[in-house]
């Protein structure tokens, strides 16, 4: 990726702290993460402009969503509970996993326990 004149002054002031836009898209629904983690973990090992350098804080920052993440449909899960105040965070559910789970939510964790045991 081309850099343009401002772009490099941006990039040379403050090195080590630039991370390309395009990159967060990459990880975005593929892993049950808040999109905040993808960016974080992309700050940490891809905030460089050198391109060899950035491919391997892809593979480090793949490697690391993959090992880590529970992935709760494979698990067996079929429902979600969680607070209202989480459901903007249902944009970053994936498709697949949306049509196999039963969503639901809770205001204060009494209610969280008592739906959690079946009421």
């Amino acid at each position: 990726m081309q850099l343009d004149t401002l772009d490099g002054l941006a990039a040379h002031a403050f090195d080590g702290y630039i991370v390309r836009k395009d990159l967060a898209r990459r990880f975005k629904g593929q892993y049950p993460v808040p999109t905040y983690v993808g960016e974080f973990l992309l700050g940490r090992y891809c905030a460089s402009t050198d391109e060899d350098e950035i491919q391997e804080g892809l593979r480090i920052v793949q490697l690391q969503l993959a090992n880590r993440a529970v992935r709760a449909g494979e698990k067996g899960a079929t429902s979600l509970l969680m607070p209202v105040s989480a459901r903007k965070q249902l944009f970053d559910l994936s498709d697949d996993m949306a049509t196999k789970i039963t969503i639901q939510f809770y205001s204060d964790p009494r209610e969280a326990l008592l739906k959690a045991l079946g009421d």
